[in-house]
This record gives structure tokens, sequence and C-alpha cells, in this order.
């Protein structure tokens, strides 16, 4: 995957966005409102939540996390094909 989120070998894009707030960050990409999610399956915590969206192959196609699990983005990102 290059740089800009376009997968070189489908020419797909994953749309990233962050939302930047000192109290509450939030970044998500991929499919987060699609009828291809076949289900969530997410951690919620004081510090912050990761909710992931799998297709009904168990493939990871979009992601939301918050708080501390922000640090996360980019590693769940590149899985996103």
């Amino acid at each position: 995957m290059a740089k800009d989120g376009v997968n070189a070998s489908s020419g797909s894009a994953s749309t990233f966005v962050k939302v930047k707030t000192p109290d509450y960050p939030i970044q998500l990409a991929g499919k987060t409102s699609s009828d291809l999610i076949h289900c969530w399956k997410y951690e919620a915590r004081e510090d912050g939540v990761i909710a992931k969206a799998f297709d009904e192959t168990d493939k990871l196609i979009g992601f939301v996390v918050s708080g501390e699990y922000t640090k996360q983005a980019f590693p769940l990102l590149r899985e996103l094909t």
C-alpha cells in the first residue's frame, strides 16, 4: 500500500479521517457505514475505543479508534485492502 492510502494492486483507496480534539481524538478509515459490514468487533475502555468492521469473510474493511487507541490507526490502515 502506498503512503497516500491507495492500494497499488487494486487502485482502491481507503479514506482516513482524523478528528483532532484535545479531549477526545478520533480516527477512522475504510468502510464504517456500509452494507458490506457483516460484524463489528470492539473494545471500549475509559481511555478509548477500538472498533473493527469485518465483511462476511472476516476480512477487516474498516475501523474507528479513539483516545489512547489512536496509536493503532496506522497499523490498522495498512491492513485495509
